[in-house]
């Protein structure tokens, strides 16, 4: 008879939180069938549970290699390993305590004292913290491990552009003017609160699926590592691809001037898919590019924007005095970042960037004779239903069903990694765009798709009620084989309280339930959200009655501390006729991202019921979003004012926010005047527009009457007072009735701000505007 799971193995599981007791009895069954005729050694349990995906591989190996305490890294858990930057260690954690996932780096034995290390981080870390969230990719937490320094960012999903060139060569040179145009602002932001990456490279810029661009850990390679040259040559060449030759020649730390030259040598590596210089080990490396001059681009690259050339021509002068002084001046060569960009970027990483290889040829294949076709057939067969007995021991049906939910799975696991998919849809059906809703007629009613825990496919032909969804961490909820899928949701609409779960192409539409009086709630919700992080692409938040329920109430975690924010993203989206877009209720901070987004009569973009603690930052940042009627950017109320608050950011870019004549931007609603709340706002970007008539902030008192704060009490930066025109009315179901067709004053490009309407979605149903 066999025993149980090994003890050491259950306390070391329970020490890490990567499972229970209970979890690992569960793997029983497949450890008896893993182990046959052998004793269930412990190595067996650990690989039984792999398969049920309690553990990583990565986790797996390090317990089999007696290095499982070595997974904890401060308080977080090690799960799979990434991509390096060279002079760190990179891995996929999660917090013990919040669940939460991050990128965590481990610097082994840092230049200098740890300690020390650990105290510069430290006011890094408090210097960059209004940037806090997964656009910009601070650092977070830091920590010393012995002689070790690791620290964390927020996680961001994607593919480095390092493992992008190795798979495919080079980068299309419009791809490359986008991610050139939003490092820059990456890089800008940092710029305006004094502080520089340090380390901008290829293995350490992230792509993501949805078109940003991220370049994670700003300024810990200067602090780990400041002094750079011949004596410090212990790196893989790689780590010095894009050192400044200043650095080489006088080791000092990173400065604006060499971020820019790493910039321009990582735009030119881009271009033409090898690196800048040449260097067969880290010492001919040093003296290649402290001697090296890079050669014109366009002996390698064809049909490089003018002003790409220009930008990487005077990024990467050899002398520190002919580059630009600032980021904002080769903001001004590049130009804004365009409203197709992030599509562009998205495309070339889901496999459609294969226009760079030549067509090859096809050959007619011979056709084989029936008998042989039906043998070979026969063949596949019976090779399909034996692997799919092996790895999917309990199959949903006894057909070739199990084959495409293990391909899904992999899929997933994929995913799971960090890695983004980059092969070509396999049909055209899947590359079908988002505003097509493809809802087939109510005859063909589609079941719930019972996929891997990180999908879960809504039916298509009909809508789906709040209560059918079960949702799991992690998960991805779209619609079958591609298309829209609609969720009807009433009272408190949907619950969701499992952390990085992902909407896609999802319609949420209000419909009142229940008898007066029966389960009614004061304020109704179309979504309750319990979780500090849920991420939303090409959704719709619309009502057809006259009842404006909020279209998200955030309450986040109860599990979460004041160090880890709530993240809420946005991106594609349209929201219509809700009382407000987020109502935040939480104890911790919080960051909401929009992203082509579409506001119409939405009322506030944000409500909160209270300012930020201290210590707290409440962010706000819309890209290319646009809000037409009662729909002010920020609504904060509040009961007293304490005379230290936390932090209001609010970065607006590309938008427009067309309010009514008597709207404003910044709500500010309760009995004594804001001022210490005033202090505590600041608002930044560029090239947005607001029309001539709205307030940027006024002041509800306790009579409910409105009076318009001064202007100058309030930094407001990047906005611009001007005349819209849009294709149709603001009550107007279709998206397209909100784009932008005039505006009079100058921006710094010449695409028109506010969303790209044509990638947008809206359901039929009439919608009164309020």
């Amino acid at each position: 008879m066999r025993g149980g799971p090994p003890a050491r193995l259950v306390n070391l599981l329970e020490r890490l939180r990567l499972a229970t007791a209970a979890q690992v009895e569960q793997a029983a069954p497949r450890v008896r069938r893993l182990a046959g005729d052998l004793p269930d050694f412990e190595s067996v349990w650990i690989d039984a549970l792999v398969q049920a995906r309690v553990l990583t591989p990565f986790q797996a190996a390090q317990i089999n290699e007696g290095r499982g305490e070595a997974l904890v890294c401060g308080p977080y858990v090690v799960a799979s390993r990434l991509p390096s930057p060279h002079y760190a260690e990179c891995f996929q954690a999660t917090h013990l305590e919040t669940g939460r996932r991050a990128r965590l780096y481990r610097v082994l034995k840092p230049q200098g004292d740890a300690a020390q290390a650990m105290r510069e981080l430290q006011r890094l870390i408090d210097r960059l913290a209004p940037l806090a969230g997964p656009a910009a990719c601070v650092i977070q937490h830091a920590g010393i491990d012995g002689q070790d320094v690791w620290s964390s960012c927020a996680w961001v999903d994607g593919v480095t552009a390092a493992e992008w060139l190795a798979e495919y060569g080079r980068f299309p040179p419009q791809v490359v003017l986008h991610i050139a145009r939003e490092m820059i602002a990456r890089l800008a932001d940092l710029e305006l609160l004094g502080a520089v990456h340090g380390d901008v490279s290829c293995a350490g810029l992230v792509l993501e699926r949805s078109g940003r661009v991220a370049l994670p850990m700003p300024g810990l390679r200067g602090v780990v590592r400041p002094a750079e040259g011949y004596s410090f040559n212990e790196l893989p060449v790689e780590a010095y691809d894009y050192l400044a030759p200043e650095r080489v020649s006088e080791g000092g730390p990173p400065t604006t001037a060499s971020d820019l030259y790493a910039c321009g040598c990582v735009w030119w590596h881009l271009l033409t898919g090898r690196a800048p210089f040449a260097g067969g080990n880290s010492m001919a490396k040093l003296k290649s590019v402290h001697a090296g001059r890079l050669i014109d681009v366009r002996q390698i690259a064809m049909n490089v924007p003018d002003a790409l050339l220009r930008a990487i021509d005077v990024c990467t002068a050899r002398q520190v005095a002919e580059r630009p002084a600032a980021m904002s001046e080769v903001r001004a060569l590049l130009g804004a970042p365009a409203r197709g960009g992030p599509a562009i970027l998205s495309r070339c990483l889901l496999g459609q960037a294969w226009l760079w290889q030549p067509v090859r040829k096809t050959h007619r294949a011979r056709r084989l004779p029936d008998t042989r076709r039906l043998a070979v057939a026969a063949t596949v067969l019976i090779a399909c239903a034996v692997s799919a007995g092996v790895w999917q021991s309990r199959a949903i049906r006894r057909t070739a069903e199990p084959i495409k939910l293990a391909t899904a799975g992999a899929a997933a696991d994929t995913s799971s990694s960090g890695m983004i998919p980059t092969m070509p849809p396999a049909s055209p059906a899947a590359a079908k765009t988002k505003h097509d809703p493809q809802v087939t007629p109510t005859s063909a009613v589609e079941p719930l798709v019972a996929e891997p825990a990180s999908e879960l496919a809504l039916p298509t032909g009909r809508p789906v009620s709040a209560g059918e969804l079960s949702l799991q961490p992690g998960q991805r909820v779209h619609g079958q084989k591609g298309k829209r899928a609609i969720v009807h949701v009433a009272n408190q609409g949907l619950s969701v309280a499992c952390e990085d779960v992902c909407f896609e192409d999802v319609d949420f539409i209000w419909h009142e339930g229940g008898k007066p009086g029966a389960g009614r709630v004061a304020i109704p919700a179309m979504l309750t959200i319990a979780a500090q992080r849920v991420e939303f692409r090409g959704c719709s938040f619309s009502t057809p009655s006259d009842q404006a329920p909020v279209a998200v109430v955030w309450s986040g975690s109860a599990e979460a501390s004041d160090a880890n924010d709530g993240e809420l993203a946005f991106t594609d989206c349209v929201f219509r006729g809700v009382q407000s877009a987020v109502d935040c209720r939480g104890t911790t901070g919080l960051s909401v991202e929009l992203a082509n987004t579409l506001c119409v009569a939405a009322g506030p973009i944000v409500r909160s019921y209270a300012p930020p603690a201290a210590g707290q930052t409440l962010a706000i940042a819309l890209q290319h979003t646009t809000t037409r009627g009662d729909c002010a950017v920020l609504e904060c109320r509040y009961r007293q004012l304490e005379e230290e608050l936390g932090a209001v950011v609010v970065t607006v870019i590309d938008s427009a926010l067309v309010t009514n004549p008597q709207g404003a931007l910044l709500i500010l609603a309760g009995p004594e005047r804001p001022e210490p709340l005033l202090r505590a706002i600041s608002w930044n970007g560029q090239g947005s527009l607001v029309t001539a008539e709205t307030a940027v902030a006024v002041w509800r008192g306790s009579e409910g009457r409105e009076q318009p704060l001064p202007e100058d009490e309030l930094e407001v930066a990047g906005l611009v007072r001007s005349d819209v025109t849009f294709a149709g009315a603001a009550h107007e179901p279709p998206p397209s009735a909100s784009r932008i067709t005039r505006w009079n004053a100058p921006l710094q490009s010449d695409s028109p701000p506010g969303c790209d309407t044509s990638v947008l979605f809206l359901p039929d149903d009439p919608v009164p505007a309020k």
